[in-house]
């Protein structure tokens, strides 16, 4: 577990890319804080552990299989939630995707699919959610980009301008939304020890590269990521909105 205590205990969460990685330290961390969460993949598997491991009484989280590409997603989502929490205060859009592929080599399918799950899911999922937020006026979306949305990637090209775009959505969104009493965030993070990334540690070379670029060294682990999140999704955190929040071990200086 990564936090402890009750900061989020009147809470209700949405976490999406909930299967693995990041989503799962985000679903632990805010659990683990005291919050109620949906964790959404496309995995029933996956987020059956999620689950498991975030809450292993199976009271405070509920795995909800969806495919967010679907339009209609985001109703069944908010649905289920509010069906079996009551209601909804925290949104996590933290689905995405990425691969190495040459702009020139990047077909339109596969660039349409990049930008429709880095970015048009979560357009479609925060407007459906975003509804009960603004009418009840308060709550808290925490979007997660990428420290790479600000640097120039070669052969990430589609993932960089989904992620750059995404930050220019979180800005835009929490100064829209500021007197509904809803905030709008973001965490960058960097490299992390999930699945995406553990396949290219094992390669010493690729790792020396990557760590290389990090001043501090070291790949992150994806329970650092939790009490950032946490604290955006609290209190603690009314005042802050329209921020990007980098956890990257200092990547962005260099």
């Amino acid at each position: 577990m990564t936090n402890s205590g009750t900061q989020l205990e009147d809470r209700v969460a949405i976490v999406t890319g909930a299967s693995r990685g990041l989503g799962r330290a985000l679903t632990v961390a805010l659990a683990d804080a005291g919050a109620r969460v949906t964790a959404v993949a496309r995995s029933e598997a996956d987020l059956a552990d999620t689950a498991k491991v975030a809450d292993p009484t199976g009271q405070r989280v509920l795995p909800v299989v969806a495919d967010l590409n679907d339009p209609s997603a985001g109703e069944a989502i908010l649905a289920a939630t509010i069906d079996h929490f009551g209601a909804v205060d925290i949104l996590v859009n933290n689905a995405g995707v990425h691969y190495p592929t040459p702009f020139l080599d990047t077909s339109a399918e596969d660039w349409n699919a990049i930008l429709d799950l880095n970015l048009v899911s979560v357009v479609n999922l925060t407007r459906t959610v975003g509804r009960e937020l603004v009418r009840r006026g308060s709550g808290k979306v925490i979007n997660v980009t990428s420290s790479w949305a600000t640097r120039a990637m070669p052969q990430h090209t589609a993932y960089v301008t989904a992620k750059a775009a995404l930050a220019q959505f979180t800005r835009a969104l929490a100064r829209e939304w500021a007197r509904h009493g809803v905030t709008v965030n973001a965490l960058a993070p960097g490299y992390f020890a999930t699945e995406i990334t553990r396949a290219s540690m094992s390669e010493p070379k690729v790792l020396d590269r990557m760590l290389a670029n990090i001043p501090q060294r070291r790949i992150g682990e994806p329970d650092e990521i939790g009490p950032l999140a946490v604290f955006l999704a609290s209190r603690a955190a009314d005042y802050v909105t329209g921020a990007t929040f980098t956890i990257d071990g200092g990547m962005e200086l260099t």
